[in-house]
């Protein structure tokens, strides 16, 4: 039996939600116009988190389980939920992979009966779909903030001169770390914060959280600085997060965007598309996300040259740590550049 005809089955039939119907997952969602479903755990696990199973709606079917230590992909969750082994055993994997054949009806990835259910409705909402870019908002929103640098992030290696730049500032309300998100042509579209202490343990669930909302899924943060310097060095490093954004400004390397989350959509792969033809792509995801979910993320960036660091040797700690890899300084962030791996070396190449 062919896993990756398996994956492919489900990936082009839309049967994610399907899936986790099966498993008996509740509040079932799609996030990001469709490129990732989110759920919550079945009710004999007594989980609250509506967003604790999470699969992402590309061909490699990635999935992680919130605070449960799973993670990796459909077969791995199946295989916990289905037949609780979280271990990823090759028992467990084959009972999964049989389990979604014999479900959808599936022989080495061939449709053997009318078992599949397709998400019509999705097909359709994602076929009709436009993207609608965020609303502009006034500048003045701003002066309910402290407009001041912060020690806490000076010694996390974001310097005053950058934090300046940024616009980082406090909200004193929500005891928040504030600073203002920016659309390519660098307007004003939101406005994110993070926590700087935690009370309480659930706290952490919502360590960052948007004062003023907006569309992440369609934007690169820091794109509308960084672009004058992406295309003077004909490169852009692909960061998680903000703050690996503002660290890196930091140490003169302004070439950078972040995902502000981990998953890339259409919308952000267009965008970076109107690069330069010869511009590389270098992908720098958090310590905790392994090689197969990396390439993952370069898969989707298209037909251009694109590389991506990996922590091989453990400069950014161990395995499961969510450690950026400008974390460590901009030192380590150059090794880990000097030793990045490629996943396609032209425009006209195809992925490694």
């Amino acid at each position: 039996m062919d896993y990756r005809s398996v994956k492919q089955y489900i990936f082009d039939n839309e049967l994610i939600e399907n899936v986790l119907e099966g498993l008996e997952c509740e509040h079932i969602r799609p996030e990001q116009g469709g490129q990732l479903f989110v759920a919550r755990l079945p009710e004999r696990f007594g989980s609250k988190n509506r967003r604790a199973v999470q699969i992402r709606n590309v061909v490699g079917l990635y999935a992680n389980v919130r605070n449960r230590n799973l993670k990796g992909d459909i077969f791995q969750l199946v295989a916990a939920l289905r037949f609780d082994d979280w271990d990823g055993s090759s028992e467990g994997l084959s009972s999964a992979i049989r389990w979604l054949s014999e479900r959808f009806g599936i022989v080495d990835g061939i449709e053997m009966s009318d078992k599949r259910v397709k998400n019509d409705w999705l097909k359709q909402l994602g076929s009709s779909r436009k993207i609608h870019e965020n609303d502009k908002l006034p500048l003045h929103i701003m002066n309910q903030y402290v407009m001041k640098p912060n020690k806490w992030w000076i010694d996390e290696g974001i310097s005053y001169k950058t934090q300046v730049e940024f616009d980082v500032g406090f909200d004193l309300e929500s005891r928040r770390i504030i600073f203002p998100v920016h659309n390519e042509q660098g307007d004003l579209i939101g406005v994110k914060g993070r926590l700087v202490h935690y009370e309480r343990e659930e706290d952490k669930q919502f360590k960052y959280l948007y004062l003023h909302a907006c569309n992440k899924s369609i934007e690169w943060f820091n794109l509308h600085r960084a672009l004058p310097f992406i295309e003077e060095k004909r490169r852009v490093i692909i960061f998680e997060g903000a703050k690996s954004c503002m660290s890196a400004w930091s140490s003169g390397i302004k070439y950078t965007v972040s995902i502000e989350g981990d998953s890339v959509t259409d919308a952000q792969v267009k965008k970076l598309q109107k690069l330069p033809l010869d511009t590389e792509f270098i992908v720098a995801m958090d310590k905790d996300k392994d090689e197969e979910y990396v390439r993952g993320i370069a898969a989707q960036l298209g037909m251009r040259k694109i590389s991506y660091v990996m922590d091989d040797n453990g400069l950014l700690g161990k395995p499961e740590d969510k450690t950026s890899p400008m974390d460590k300084g901009w030192d380590v962030l150059r090794t880990l550049l000097k030793e990045r791996k490629t996943y396609r070396k032209s425009i006209t190449s195809k992925g490694a």
